[in-house]
């Protein structure tokens, strides 16, 4: 027993030499203070955007042989961002790289999991604890995250419409190669940025919101068609470019020419609808715009260019002037029947309040407790009856503001009570959802 008990005194003696000889041959900080050996996981890393660190070396695309792909790249916002894809394309850690001053290591923050890793090189390869050891793949040149379309080795900025899905989806990608998929002409699915892997000579569609389209989806444009590796289709949308309200500034016969999403169009001259028709494309080879009429006016068959810094030429009508959402407008609807919409945009359609003149009754009772008068100039009063009393007592009043977000959407802004408004919605003629669950008709 002695003899066990000397040579245990022995063992413990030699692990606390090599104890601290590890200790004597770790990293030291500017004052000489050793630098604790770096966990391979911290379970509660707090971000710290000031740590300041070249993250260079680690940009890139990284494989470990076995179909396993980790994207490392430097977005705008300033921050290193990171993907591991497996065999599948399937997602299995993502999230930021992370400098961490207290042991000087480079740590990678996973959002599935909300632990930190431990990223470290070990010759040239690179070590993910946990998640495998990686080399840089292509020859090592770094991913480029896009911020100008027009330097893609393909066109892919305007609208793309869906062809295998529904033709009101679409993606519609800017000039500095960020995008928006619609799932409708108001709703967003999905949004993000373009990474360009320059040695393999692709285009990967990323989300910045957490969407579908992780990265591990490409693109591929061929001609006027734009394809996401998901398996979608998408036709160039050659009328987008000129889908809204224009102002006449080259001659009195006109004010206004609008089109819609269709290519569809109306010249209006004080509110009324002298000519219309449609534009027509003449195909990928002459990829030319035609102007028809529909009235054969003399602007039947003028080609039409391509807008410019917010200008259009349209036949002999000279230029128009785009009215972004700053301007506020009174559009024709072209039925004769004088009634009107109010365009913010070509996507949005508002009807002038005046048009919702009348007594609306909650739930359709005349007898309701609540009811609403709106006058001729959009101005309303919300009255409450106690009982006994046919008349009622005014309650509130104010006036009407368009939505700029959701169409067929309005406000009523009180004019009694300050910072109150009510969302309304025009479900249909004569129909109004107010304050978001109750419904009112007209009945006066």
């Amino acid at each position: 027993m002695k003899k066990w008990k000397r040579y245990g005194s022995l063992l413990l003696a030699l692990l606390m030499c090599l104890s601290m000889t590890a200790c004597g041959d770790g990293k030291k900080d500017g004052s000489g203070d050793v630098i604790p050996a770096a966990p391979d996981v911290l379970e509660d890393l707090d971000p710290d955007d000031s740590a300041e660190y070249d993250y260079s070396a680690y940009l890139g695309t990284w494989e470990d042989g076995q179909g396993n792909v980790l994207t490392v790249e430097k977005r705008d916002d300033g921050q290193v961002y990171y993907q591991l894809l497996d065999v599948n394309g399937d997602s299995n850690a993502r999230g930021t790289l992370q400098y961490v001053k207290a042991y000087d290591s480079v740590y990678v923050h996973n959002e599935f999991d909300g632990a930190a890793y431990l990223l470290r090189f070990d010759a040239d390869e690179l070590v993910f604890e946990y998640f495998g050891t990686y080399t840089k793949a292509g020859g090592g040149t770094a991913p480029v995250v896009v911020d100008d379309a027009d330097a893609l080795p393909v066109k892919v900025e305007g609208r793309w419409r869906c062809s295998t899905v529904d033709p009101y989806q679409y993606i519609e990608f800017d000039a500095e190669g960020n995008w928006k998929l619609y799932f409708d002409e108001y709703n967003v699915a999905d949004s993000g940025y373009l990474r360009y892997e320059p040695d393999e000579d692709v285009i990967y569609i990323c989300s910045d919101v957490g969407g579908a389209m992780d990265g591990s989806y490409y693109i591929e444009v061929e001609g006027e068609t734009l394809t996401i590796s998901a398996g979608y289709v998408f036709s160039y949308d050659w009328f987008a470019p000129y889908e809204g309200v224009w102002l006449c500034e080259s001659t009195d016969r006109c004010d206004y020419l609008v089109f819609d999403d269709d290519g569809d169009w109306q010249l209006q001259l004080e509110g009324k609808v002298i000519d219309e028709g449609y534009l027509w494309y003449a195909g990928e080879q002459e990829q030319t715009l035609y102007i028809c009429s529909t009235q054969g006016s003399d602007v039947d068959g003028f080609d039409i260019g391509a807008p410019e810094d917010g200008r259009l030429l349209f036949s002999d009508y000279g230029r128009f002037a785009y009215i972004d959402e700053s301007g506020i407008e009174w559009i024709d609807d072209g039925t004769g029947n004088g009634n009107e919409y109010y365009s913010w945009n070509a996507k949005l359609h508002q009807r002038n309040v005046s048009e919702f003149e009348g007594v609306w009754y909650y739930q359709e009772d005349l007898s309701a407790d609540t009811y609403i008068v709106i006058d001729g100039e959009g101005n309303w009063s919300y009255y409450q009856r106690a009982p006994g009393d046919a008349e009622g007592t005014e309650m509130d009043h104010g006036t009407f503001s368009y939505s700029k977000d959701e169409g067929s959407v309005y406000y009523a802004d009180s004019s009694v009570y300050d910072g109150v408004s009510y969302w309304v919605m025009e479900f249909e003629e004569d129909i109004l959802i107010w304050d978001y669950d109750d419904t009112y008709y007209r009945m006066e």
